[in-house]
């Protein structure tokens, strides 16, 4: 018997195929986020702390007015930026569960700047390379778009 503890993680590659409505969504998405970075760049001051709970309350509230990003995307996003700003390499927009979620073997939703974004995906396959700083990222990859997901390794199964 596996415990949870005990399970490897890997990484399992959600690759999206969205109809031309849900790129547009997609790719505003991600026009959004990166745009939030480029005003924190402007407005946290060089000598500001990178203490997430010193820049969620001083930057939130502007930042979800500004960005019109979801709520929780921003406070995650709070975490990217701190990380690029100590010279780690960040990519694409961090998820959590109440950030995408699979509905069906071929369907799942992320959140978007207007509600949830219902999108067609086939398995990638499987990493044993992490979803860097979250549970899972939505990452523009070429042309496409992918989630990378942790997951339990195939064929473990976990309790």
């Amino acid at each position: 018997m596996i415990y949870k503890d005990d399970n490897p993680s890997a990484m399992c590659r959600l690759i999206l195929t969205p109809g031309r409505a849900e790129n547009l969504k997609l790719q505003q998405l991600f026009k959004a986020y990166q745009l939030f970075f480029e005003w924190l760049d402007q407005e946290v001051p060089p000598n500001h702390s990178n203490d997430l709970v010193a820049l969620h309350r001083n930057f939130y509230d502007a930042a979800r007015a500004r960005s019109g990003l979801p709520a929780q995307i921003v406070t995650l996003g709070f975490r990217d930026w701190a990380l690029r700003r100590r010279g780690s390499i960040v990519s694409g927009i961090p998820l959590d569960p109440r950030l995408y979620s699979v509905k069906t073997v071929s369907t799942l939703s992320v959140s978007g700047l207007n509600g949830r974004i219902l999108v067609s995906f086939v398995v990638g396959g499987y990493d044993v390379v992490l979803p860097p700083n979250s549970p899972a990222r939505l990452m523009q990859v070429d042309n496409h778009f992918e989630i990378w997901a942790e997951t339990a390794l195939p064929g473990e199964q976990s309790l």
